[in-house]
């Protein structure tokens, strides 16, 4: 997927989308999440740690992430 991402509302760094995997469910196994993390942290020299709640696809998390209110 190659979607822009707005930067971060809270420092203006870049972010990133990223996978993960979560909880393992007896139904669906390991299912994998997917989520918009700033890329300004204190480990990377700067001083934000924002990250988004995972959803499920690249598409809802894209969408939630880009989601501004005027």
């Amino acid at each position: 997927m190659n979607v822009e991402l707005k930067p971060c509302p809270f420092c203006g760094g870049a972010v990133k989308l990223e996978r993960t995997t979560g909880q393992y469910e007896r139904t669906h196994g390991e299912r994998q999440w997917w989520g918009v993390v700033c890329r300004n942290t204190v480990n990377l020299g700067g001083t934000c740690a924002i990250h988004q709640v995972p959803s499920a696809s690249e598409e809802a998390a894209v969408e939630r992430w880009n989601r501004r209110t005027p």
